[in-house]
């Protein structure tokens, strides 16, 4: 039992997680993908934005609003 705790004690102090070599090559790695895609990120983002400034447009239109008569 004695030899199990020194065992599992030795691991986890030999563990130190991510490095900055690890980080800056998944930073690279991501802005290598974004230059890829460029062009379909820009065309999502723009078709996001359409439909949600559409949508509020067409929430906020005034003309199509039906008025209610008071006192029903």
């Amino acid at each position: 039992m004695d030899n199990t705790n020194k065992n599992i004690k030795r691991f986890m102090e030999g563990e130190e997680g991510f490095g900055t070599v690890e980080i800056v090559i998944i930073i690279a790695v991501l802005i290598g993908i974004a230059f890829i895609f460029k062009k379909q990120i820009y065309s999502l983002v723009d078709q996001i934005f359409g439909r949600i400034f559409n949508d509020a447009g067409e929430t906020t239109n005034m003309d199509q609003v039906i008025p209610k008569e008071l006192g029903n």
